[in-house]
């Protein structure tokens, strides 16, 4: 139907984090990059809505095949369909509700270590969602066919913990 919510995405090569912001230029709609690393913005994360699965970032656009988390994975389609998440976050840093998805390793590792946080915690057990800051990075050097390749992973530290927002809609998970 074509609603669809706007996005914020990390760069794993340069260790950025961007709200991606839908903007009217010259000829129609344009996507718009908007670094927000510097302000190490903070946002709810709704694991009640997080998916994972397959996905891959094609010139037309995202293709995503997902299942809520803790369900089976759907058949991954192709071989350029990398494993990954995708979860709405929100935040006055971000501009509203968002999703962020992702299939890089060094974000993937991010993202298990604050799920893992999030799951230990008391506040997660009485239905709240955690308000996370973007407090970092961390590089991460890999030996590649290219030779040494430095990517960075996230750093999110839970700072708060808030309702879930009625814009995130229902619970998946």
């Amino acid at each position: 139907n074509g609603d669809f919510l706007p996005i914020c995405i990390w760069d794993a090569r340069a260790g950025r984090f961007f709200r991606v912001d839908r903007i009217q230029g010259a000829n129609g709609w344009e996507s718009e990059r908007v670094d927000i690393t510097m302000e190490k913005p903070k946002f709810a994360v709704d694991f009640g809505s997080i998916e994972t699965g397959y996905q891959a970032f094609t010139p037309t656009g995202p293709d995503f095949h997902m299942a809520p988390f803790g369900s089976p994975l759907p058949e991954r389609p192709s071989k350029e369909h990398k494993l990954g998440f995708r979860v709405k976050i929100a935040g006055k840093a971000v501009g509203g509700v968002r999703e962020f998805a992702a299939s890089a390793k060094a974000v993937l590792t991010s993202m298990d270590t604050l799920h893992s946080a999030f799951e230990a915690a008391q506040e997660a057990a009485s239905g709240k969602i955690p308000v996370v800051e973007l407090s970092g990075s961390i590089p991460i050097i890999t030996n590649g066919p290219q030779g040494k390749v430095t990517s960075y992973s996230p750093v999110f530290t839970i700072m708060s913990w808030s309702d879930r927002l009625p814009e995130m809609g229902d619970r998946t998970v």
